[in-house]
């Protein structure tokens, strides 16, 4: 089993509304709920970093300089 840390954080009720409505239509518990939307956004900001990766160093290697 995967080691597990506790923490609290504050959210505005309207979003522990949303998520208690997806855990419920998910068959999931809040934090079950929670940990799937924290994995899934994760994952996805992770690709898009990868993403931003492979065309930084395509840019460098034709000699463009990446503008921010």
């Amino acid at each position: 089993m995967e080691d597990l840390k506790a923490f609290t954080i504050r959210v505005p009720a309207r979003l522990v509304d949303q998520i208690d409505a997806r855990a419920k239509l998910n068959r999931r518990k809040r934090n079950g709920e929670i940990n799937v939307l924290l994995e899934t956004a994760i994952d996805a900001g992770v690709q898009s970093d990868l993403n931003v990766v492979k065309k930084t160093e395509g840019r460098s290697q034709t000699g463009s300089q990446l503008v921010e």
